[in-house]
């Protein structure tokens, strides 16, 4: 050995001297059979296994091994700061002969390492350093053969890591996993928030800073109306899907509002496989959300912000209706729509005006949340919380008035408000959808972002998450500001039809009927696409004015339905248009979205009605019998304009009926009399639109004479 090995060796001696089993840097965490499948290991805040050669910031203080069940007798712990066989110095180590499978090891040191420098932890059978060449020796680079005796992967494990923050190349995948109405579905696939833009910011912020879609990012949108126990199973697959298509052991998660309940499920499960290095938990209902007692308990939906309640509401009508349900509540119950119920508390929200019962006594019981919290493995360590070994971070939102509970009375709408009809709400801090003592109901946050409500903290915590993941700042963070939802038209179709919309300004949306594309010209519009039944459209802000709406028949043809939906956020309107169609045929339609009230109006569009003289005289005699004419000269002269169409109408046809087929008039006769009509027109029209004439009299007659100009003139 040279002066540097034999020094290094004689201060690890020295440590692990007179501890003839364990010493007290030990500590023995579990004897869980799992710990003994493979080596790990890892150092505070984090709290599952280092990948290898990956990069970690450490603490000073403990780290942890587990210990493999091929390692007999006492086993060396020791953690190790440069690469073994060429040279290394210990930063820790010690001694242990208990049967445990998991051990923690203190005080390990780091000092202050550089970005890059290179670390090692190794575990192996005491008895390889008992031999002429010990094991130690080429741990600490004395040396760059390795006894005999040792065994990489039965009597000796090493894992060799790197200090300093991730670089791009080492990124874990990503799941980012959306809340209640953050998912919609297109073409029967699953898209997140493509109507409010919940999660655009956050992903494109990690997106920018090298993320990359399909390798190290991956939403997972999903049907929020199934139970959070069948979107947890779904999510296990989608990770074990990552983990195969990457090579890799482990993933992080964000996980935002109910979507927190759905990946805490999972990891309470017992599919979970410790495949999740770090959970964010984002504004999540850990106590649950009292908002959700109305959508259960009496079809109201009052998510906190109005845009979402107005879609809500309009959603869930028009499932109930296609799902052949009377109402919002008989859909939610019937169905039922469970994650509706398992997002309602579990602590004390209603009263009455005499007595205040203690929950689940007077309240209706959420038995998903209540197994939740009690199978929740929650380890709590000096850096903070741990689920299932996932290291956990809380961000939540406050500085909102929050519906924090109500004081009811019995129902007088029953079945509905089967445990209380709401009376008056009561408030408390939150984020406007999640009171602040329910998203900390088990875990104190560990970072607040105040004055940002329940779907803007998604975007205002995505640099704060980028670093809690990669131990350094984002380079870029995105921040694009979506214009504010103040109303919005909802088209939706019950089949056998495809649309096609064409907004006032004569940008399109919908089925390109001519070569069976999408058209998606409409801003901030999105449409379900025309590969399923359940084809509906939403238009943001939408113009006032008329809109096309052209139907094309499908399938065997049928009767269709298109129910129109606008809502300014403070009333709803709705209307619905029934007809016939056959396979291909073409039919359009009139939307009519009035620009100073909510009102909207669906027509069938038809060919014009024929025009004739005597059609002439009858609407004038109608204009002016309802007022709408009200100088009788006006109306004198419109009548004999009326009649003296249909004079020069024969006239003209005549000429072009002579028996004698030489005898054709002259061009000179025709336009002598076409000259007549316009003259005539010309004067109606100056008398239609006379300032004495109402509106309803100017829009009847102008339709006439533009038939008449359109179709008479030759």
């Amino acid at each position: 050995m040279n002066g540097i090995g034999y020094t290094a060796l004689a201060g690890l001696l020295f440590l692990l001297a007179g501890v003839p089993a364990a010493s007290a840097n030990v500590i023995n965490q579990s004897s869980d059979p799992y710990f003994a499948t493979q080596f790990f290991f890892y150092c505070g805040p984090y709290t599952s296994s280092f990948e290898p050669n990956k990069h970690y910031i450490a603490n000073n203080g403990q780290c942890t091994y587990s210990v493999p069940a091929t390692l007999s007798g006492n086993k060396q712990l020791l953690l190790l700061k440069g690469v073994p066989g060429v040279g290394a110095t210990t930063v820790g180590g010690d001694t242990e002969n208990y049967p445990g499978t998991l051990m923690s090891q203190y005080p390990n040191i780091f000092g202050t390492p550089a970005v890059n420098d290179k670390y090692f932890a190794v575990i192996y059978e005491v008895s390889l350093d008992q031999g002429p060449t010990p094991l130690i020796d080429y741990l600490l680079g004395v040396t760059s053969t390795m006894p005999a005796g040792a065994v990489l992967g039965q009597n000796f494990y090493l894992l060799p890591w790197q200090w300093g923050p991730k670089p791009v190349e080492d990124f874990e995948p990503v799941v980012v996993v959306p809340g209640i109405l953050g998912s919609w579905e297109k073409d029967g696939v699953w898209l997140m928030d493509p109507v409010l833009h919940t999660y655009d910011n956050l992903l494109d912020t990690l997106r920018a800073n090298g993320y990359v879609d399909g390798q190290t990012l991956f939403p997972f949108p999903y049907d929020w109306e199934q139970t959070n126990i069948d979107t947890a199973y779904q999510l296990g697959q989608k990770i074990q899907e990552i983990k195969t298509a990457c090579g890799c052991g482990k993933v992080d998660v964000i996980a935002h509002s109910m979507g927190g309940l759905a990946a805490e499920y999972y990891i309470a499960g017992d599919g979970y496989q410790h495949d999740i290095d770090q959970l964010v938990l984002l504004a999540v209902p850990q106590a649950g959300a009292p908002l959700a007692y109305k959508a259960w308990e009496g079809g109201e939906f009052d998510f906190g912000k109005i845009a979402y309640n107005a879609l809500a509401q309009i959603k869930f009508y028009l499932e109930a209706r296609k799902n052949g349900y009377s109402s919002i509540f008989d859909y939610i119950q019937g169905k039922p729509i469970l994650s509706v119920q398992e997002l309602m508390p579990i602590y004390s929200y209603l009263r009455t005006a005499t007595t205040t019962p203690i929950y689940p006594t007077g309240h209706p019981a959420n038995n998903f949340l209540e197994s939740l919290q009690i199978n929740l493995p929650v380890d709590l360590w000096s850096g903070g919380f741990s689920i299932g070994g996932a290291r956990l971070t809380v961000a939540t939102a406050a500085g909102q008035s929050t519906q924090n509970g109500y004081e009811v009375a019995p129902s007088t709408n029953p079945p509905r408000w089967e445990h209380g009809e709401p009376t008056s709400t009561l408030f408390s801090d939150g984020d406007g959808t999640v009171p602040q003592d329910s998203s900390e109901f088990m875990f104190g946050p560990d970072k607040t972002f105040y004055d940002n409500d329940h779907n803007s903290v998604a975007s205002s915590s995505a640099g704060y998450i980028f670093e809690a993941f990669n131990s350094r700042a984002p380079d870029t963070i995105v921040g694009k500001i979506y214009n504010p939802v103040t109303s919005f038209l909802y088209l939706q179709l019950f089949s056998p039809i495809d649309m096609q919309v064409v907004a006032p300004d004569g940008k399109r949306l919908g089925k390109n009927f001519a070569n069976n594309t999408e058209w998606s010209e409409i801003p901030d519009a999105f449409y379900s696409g025309f590969n399923s039944d359940n084809e509906y459209a939403i238009i943001p802000n939408p113009l006032p004015g008329e809109y096309k709406v052209e139907t094309v028949g499908t399938g065997g043809g049928g009767e269709y339905t298109i129910v129109s939906s606008y809502s300014n956020l403070a009333t709803t309107t709705q209307t619905e248009l029934t007809g016939a169609t056959t396979p291909g045929e073409v039919i359009d339609h009139t939307l009519a979205l009035s620009p100073t009230t909510t009102t909207v109006i669906i027509t069938i569009d038809t060919p014009p009605q024929e025009v004739t003289p005597k059609k002439c005289v009858q609407d004038v005699e109608t204009a002016y019998l309802n007022h709408w004419i009200t100088k009788k000269s006006v109306y004198t002269r419109l009548l004999a304009d009326c009649r003296l169409l249909g004079k020069l109408f024969k006239t003209r046809d005549s000429m072009g009926q002579s028996p004698d087929k030489n005898k054709k008039p002259s061009d000179k006769s025709l336009r002598g009399i076409n000259t007549s009509i316009k003259a005539t027109l010309d004067r109606m029209e100056k008398l239609i639109n006379h300032k004495s004439n109402t509106q309803e009299a100017v829009d009847l007659l102008n339709q006439d004479i533009t038939w008449f100009r359109e179709n008479e003139l030759h």
